[in-house]
C-alpha cells in the first residue's frame, strides 16, 4: 500500500500533522528539503506537523502549501485542515458601538452652512459685473466710428535704403 493512496482515501479523522509527517518521510525528505521544496521555514513545517501552527490564521494556507509540495493532493486532506479562523476574533470588538455613533467635535458641516448662501450670492455678483462689464465695453466699442489705424488711407513712410 503506497502512501499516496492513504491520502486518497482518508480512513478516519486523523491528526494532520502526523499525515505530514509520514508523507515528508516516506519521501525520505529531510526538514530541510522539505523546507526548501515548500518554501516555509523548518520551524513552520516542524509546527505543522506537530499539529501546533504558528500562525493559526494562516495556518489552512501552510498546510495546503506543504502538502502540494509533497505531492499530497489539497483536496484530499481537506477534511484533515485547521478550523477557519474568525476574521475578527471575539475577544476584539471591534463593531461594537455602531448603534451610537461618536460626535464629532467640530464640525465642518456648520461652516459651510454658514459660507454656502454667501458663495452663492458671490457666483451671482460675479456673473451680474461680469455681463454689466462685457456691455459697457460694446457700448464704449460701438461709439467709435472709425479705427485709425485700420481706416487711414496714409501710407507709412519708406525708410530710406543704404
Amino acid at each position: 500500500m503506497s502512501i499516496s493512496m492513504i491520502f486518497q482515501q482518508p480512513r478516519s479523522r486523523g491528526s494532520l500533522g502526523l499525515l505530514l509527517r509520514e508523507a515528508r518521510v516516506g519521501g525520505g525528505l529531510t526538514l530541510e528539503e522539505a523546507s526548501k521544496a515548500s518554501s516555509l521555514t523548518v520551524a513552520e513545517i516542524e509546527a505543522l506537523e506537530n499539529d501546533n501552527p504558528l500562525d493559526p490564521r494562516i495556518a489552512r494556507l501552510r498546510a495546503v502549501i506543504h502538502a502540494r509540495s509533497l505531492g499530497i493532493d489539497p483536496a484530499a486532506i481537506r477534511d484533515f485542515l485547521p478550523a477557519t479562523p474568525d476574521l475578527a476574533p471575539k475577544s476584539l470588538q471591534f463593531l461594537s458601538n455602531t448603534a451610537r455613533p461618536l460626535k464629532p467635535r467640530w464640525r465642518p458641516s456648520v461652516l459651510l452652512e454658514v459660507l454656502a448662501p454667501m458663495g452663492k450670492a458671490a457666483l451671482y455678483l460675479f456673473l451680474v459685473a461680469t455681463i454689466l462689464g462685457g456691455w459697457g465695453m460694446v457700448r464704449q466699442l460701438s461709439r467709435i466710428r472709425a479705427v485709425p489705424w485700420i481706416t487711414s488711407t496714409a501710407k507709412l513712410p519708406e525708410l530710406p535704403v543704404q
